[in-house]
C-alpha cells in the first residue's frame, strides 16, 4: 500500500472513531460497509472505544459484530471497558462484560475499570463489576484501592457498595495513605462518616506521620474535623515534624477549624520541631500559597484572635476598638463590623463581647438551631448615620438545601427579629444596621415565598417538590404574599403526639410538617377550601407494616407546640401510595400521620367484633336463581339469595313443578357501606370524608362504624344497628347476625 494509500486509510479510521465517539450509527454502518477496518489498526483509539466513551450501546454492539476487539488498547493502554466505566455507561459497560471483556485489566497507571467507575461515583456501574468478578482490594500503581478513588472523590454511594463487598476500611496506599485519609483531605463529611461507623482508624497515620485531622486541619474542613474530635480523634496528635493539626490550621488561616480545635482542648503553646508554636505560626508573613495570601493573611488575624482569648480563658471576653469620622473594621474570629466613613461624627468606642446563651431567651422552633456566638455590640443608643455592616461567622450546615442561615437581633434579650442578608458567602453572612444590638445565626428550615392572586395557583415546595398547595380561584381576595415552609417532625414531636391518645402509640410514620402563612398577618383565613398535597406518611419515613392503619391530620397553630388532631373537621379529598391531600380553611403548621389501628380486631358491639361483621357486609357468598314465566319464556326474573338459602329455595320450586335452570354458582359481592351509613345518620360530609381516608371498602366500613359509635356512645346498640342494615335493605345480614349472636349466646 502507497504512502498515499495509507494516508486515505487512516483517515478513513479517524472518521469511523468521530463517528463511533458521535453515536451515528449510520455513518458507523457505512464505513464497516465500505470496508474500513473496525479495529482501525492505523490509530490507537479505536471506534469501540469512543463508542464506550460516548455510551452509544447500539454503536458498540455493531462494532463487536463485525470483529471489533473487546480488550483493544489505547494510547494509555486503556480498554474500552475503561471508557465505559469512566463515563459511567451502564449499558455499554453490561454490554462489554456480556462478550467477555477483563473485568480486572489495567491501563497505564495500573487502575482497572474498578478504579474509573469509583472514581466517577458511578454506582451502577462499580455494581456491574463487582457482579462480573471484579477484585475490589486491587491496588494501581500508587498503590490505592477502588475505595480509596471513591473516598477521594467523596462518593457515599460507591464506599457503601465496596464496603458492603468486602473493602478493607484501612487499607494503605504507597504513602501509607487510608480511604479516611483521602475523605478527610477533601472535606467528605459523608464519606468520612461511612468509613468511622464502620470501624476505619481514626488515628491513622500516613507517610508523612500526619492523622485525618491533620488532612481536615489543612484543607479547613470544618465539618470532617468536628466528625474525627466526635470519633476521639487526638486534638493534638503530632506528625514527623511534630506540628499539631492546630499548627496546620494556623498555617492555612483556617478559622473555623483552629476554633473549633480550642474548643476540643488544642493547645496554643505546644511547639513543633522547630519550637514554633500555633501562634508563631499565625504570627508569620510568608504563605505557603501565594495564591491565597490574602484569606490566609486574614484567616491568621483571626486565630491570633483566638489565641489572645484562649490563653485569658474568657470565652466571653470583650474586644474594644475606637473608631473616629473616617470608619474603620472592628474583627474577631466570628464577627466583622464595618463602620463606613460618615457612619460617626465623633471618636466611638465600638465594643464587641460574646453573649452567655443562659443569659438570653432564644424561641427556637422543631428545625431551627442556633449555628454561632451570640455577640453583643455597642454602642447601645447611638443610631448610625450610614449602615454598619454586620458580618457574622457560622458553623456548617448539611448541604441539602432544606436549611438557610439568618441572622436574628433582640433588643430585650427575648424577642427576636429576622434581618435581611445582604451577603452570603461559605459560612459568613452580612447585614445592615442602624444601631446595635444583640445578634446571632440561626438555621431554620427553607422558606419558599410565593404571589398568590386572586385567580389561584398550585404552590410547589423547592425542598419537597412532593409538597403541593392549591390555592383554587377566589381562595383570597387580594395579590397575597405565601410562604411555605417543609421539615422532618422531631422525635420530640413525635413523642409528643404519641403521648396525648392511647391510640396515638401505634404511630408508624409521618409526613413532613408543612407550615404555610402569610408574610403579613393579614389574610389569615381562606375564602375557599385550599388543598395542601404531602407524601403518604408511609413513604416518608419507609416504615413497612402489615395490618389495618389509619389516617391522621394533625395541626399546630402558630405560638403553640401543641398538635391537635383535627381529622373529623378536615377533609381528606384523596389517598394514594404516594400521596395524602387534604382541604384546609385557615394558615398554620400540618401533618398527615398514619396509626396501627390497635382497636381493629378489638373493637366490639354488644358481642359481635366489628371486623367481623365489616368482612361479612362486604364478602358475601350468593347464588343467582333464574325464573322463567311458564308460558312465556323470554320474562324472567332473577333472585339473589344467600348461598346457604339457595338450594333449600331451589328445591321448594322444585317441589312445586319448577323447570328452569339450576341456581348459579356461588359469587362474592359486596354492600354498599354508604348506605348503611346513611340509615346510621351520618352525615354526607363524614361519608365524603371516610372514604377519601380509608384505602378500600373494608377499612371504610370499619371507619364508618367506629365514628358512629364515637358519635353516639351508649345508644349505638346492636338493636340500632339491625334496624339500620333492614333499612338499607340488608336483611340477610339481619337474619345472619341475629343466627351469629344465637349461637354465641349458646356457646357463651
Amino acid at each position: 500500500m502507497s504512502k498515499k494509500e495509507t494516508e486515505r486509510e487512516k483517515l478513513r479510521q479517524l472518521e469511523l472513531s468521530f463517528a463511533a465517539r458521535e453515536g451515528d450509527i449510520q455513518r458507523v454502518t457505512r464505513f464497516i460497509k465500505q470496508g474500513v477496518d473496525v479495529n482501525c489498526s492505523r490509530i490507537k483509539d479505536t471506534p469501540l472505544h469512543n463508542a464506550a466513551i460516548g455510551g452509544h450501546v447500539g454503536v458498540a454492539e455493531l462494532l463487536l459484530k463485525y470483529g471489533a476487539l473487546v480488550d483493544s488498547r489505547d494510547t494509555f493502554e486503556a480498554t474500552p471497558l475503561h471508557c465505559a466505566a469512566t463515563g459511567g455507561h451502564v449499558g455499554v459497560v453490561e454490554l462489554l462484560l456480556k462478550v467477555g471483556a477483563w473485568v480486572d485489566c489495567r491501563d497505564v497507571s495500573g487502575d482497572t475499570p474498578l478504579h474509573k467507575a469509583a472514581s466517577g461515583g458511578h454506582v451502577g456501574v462499580a455494581e456491574l463489576l463487582l457482579k462480573a468478578g471484579a477484585r475490589v482490594g486491587i491496588t494501581d500503581r500508587s498503590g490505592e484501592t477502588p475505595l480509596h478513588e471513591a473516598a477521594s472523590g467523596g462518593h457515599v454511594g460507591v464506599v457503601e457498595l465496596l464496603l458492603k463487598a468486602g473493602a478493607q476500611l484501612d487499607s494503605e496506599d504507597r504513602y501509607l495513605a487510608t480511604p479516611l485519609n483521602k475523605a478527610a483531605s477533601g472535606g467528605h463529611v459523608g464519606v468520612a462518616e461511612l468509613l468511622l461507623e464502620a470501624g476505619a482508624r481514626v488515628d491513622s497515620l500516613d507517610g508523612s506521620g500526619e492523622t485525618p485531622l491533620h488532612a481536615a486541619a489543612s484543607g479547613g474542613h470544618v465539618g470532617v474535623a468536628e466528625l474525627l474530635l466526635k470519633y476521639g480523634a487526638q486534638v493534638d496528635s503530632v506528625g514527623l515534624l511534630e506540628a499539631t493539626p492546630l499548627h496546620t490550621a494556623a498555617s492555612g488561616g483556617h478559622v473555623g477549624v483552629a476554633e473549633l480545635l480550642l474548643k476540643a482542648g488544642a493547645r496554643v503553646d505546644r511547639g513543633d520541631v522547630s519550637g514554633e508554636t500555633p501562634e508563631d505560626i499565625a504570627a508569620r508573613e510568608d504563605v505557603p500559597n501565594e495564591d491565597e495570601k490574602d484569606r490566609i493573611l486574614e484567616g491568621r488575624k483571626r486565630i491570633l484572635e483566638l489565641f489572645a482569648a484562649a490563653k485569658m480563658a474568657d470565652p466571653y471576653r470583650r474586644v474594644v476598638r475606637k473608631l473616629g469620622p473616617g470608619g474603620g473594621e472592628l474583627q474577631t474570629g466570628s464577627c466583622t463590623v464595618t463602620v463606613p466613613p460618615g457612619a460617626v461624627t465623633m471618636e466611638t468606642e465600638i465594643t464587641y463581647q460574646v453573649i452567655n446563651p443562659n443569659d438570653v431567651t432564644i424561641p427556637l422552633k422543631d428545625g431551627d438551631m442556633l449555628m454561632s456566638d451570640i455577640i453583643e455590640l455597642g454602642p447601645h443608643g447611638t443610631t448610625f448615620h450610614q449602615p454598619v455592616t454586620v458580618q457574622m461567622q457560622y458553623s456548617s450546615m448539611s448541604s441539602g438545601g432544606d436549611t438557610e442561615a439568618v441572622m436574628w437581633v433582640t433588643e430585650d434579650r427575648s424577642q427576636w427579629t429576622e434581618l435581611t442578608t445582604i451577603k452570603k458567602i461559605e459560612n459568613k453572612l452580612s447585614v445592615l444596621v442602624d444601631h446595635f444590638s444583640i445578634f446571632a445565626v440561626i438555621s431554620q428550615p427553607r422558606q419558599d415565598q410565593f404571589t398568590v392572586s386572586t385567580e389561584g395557583c398550585i404552590l410547589t415546595s423547592s425542598t419537597l417538590p412532593a409538597v403541593e398547595v392549591k390555592f383554587p380561584e377566589g381562595s383570597v381576595n387580594t395579590e397575597t404574599q405565601v410562604t411555605i415552609q417543609v421539615q422532618e417532625v422531631s422525635e420530640r414531636a413525635v413523642d409528643e403526639i404519641k403521648a396525648k391518645d392511647e391510640s396515638f402509640r401505634g404511630l408508624l410514620g409521618t409526613s413532613p410538617i408543612v407550615k404555610v402563612e402569610t408574610v403579613s398577618d393579614s389574610a389569615a383565613n381562606f375564602h375557599k377550601p385550599v388543598t395542601v398535597r404531602v407524601p403518604y406518611p408511609q413513604h416518608c419515613m419507609n416504615i413497612q407494616h402489615e395490618g389495618g392503619t389509619k389516617l391522621k391530620v394533625m395541626s399546630c397553630e402558630e405560638g403553640t407546640e401543641d398538635w391537635v388532631d383535627v381529622t373529623d373537621s378536615t377533609k381528606i379529598t384523596h389517598v394514594t401510595e404516594e400521596f395524602v391531600e387534604f382541604e384546609v380553611n385557615h394558615f398554620t403548621r400540618w401533618i398527615v400521620i398514619v396509626i396501627d389501628d390497635i382497636y381493629r380486631d378489638k373493637e366490639v358491639l354488644g358481642q359481635m367484633p366489628l371486623h367481623l361483621l365489616c368482612k361479612w357486609l362486604q364478602h358475601r357468598a350468593v347464588q343467582f336463581i333464574l325464573l322463567q314465566r311458564k308460558y312465556d319464556m323470554k320474562q324472567v326474573v332473577i333472585e339473589c339469595k344467600p348461598a346457604e338459602d339457595a338450594e333449600v329455595e331451589h328445591t321448594k320450586l322444585l317441589e312445586k313443578g319448577y323447570e328452569g335452570p339450576l341456581p348459579s354458582d356461588s359469587e362474592e359481592v359486596s354492600t354498599d357501606w354508604k348506605d348503611l351509613a346513611f340509615h346510621l345518620g351520618l352525615k354526607r360530609a363524614d361519608i365524603a370524608n371516610i372514604a377519601g381516608r380509608n384505602p378500600d371498602d373494608k377499612s371504610r366500613c370499619m371507619d364508618m362504624l367506629q365514628k358512629w359509635k364515637k358519635l353516639n356512645g351508649d345508644a349505638a346498640a346492636t338493636e340500632v344497628l339491625m334496624k339500620a342494615l333492614s333499612e338499607a335493605g340488608l336483611q340477610s345480614v339481619v337474619d345472619g347476625l341475629d343466627s351469629h349472636l344465637t349461637q354465641m349466646g349458646r356457646h357463651g
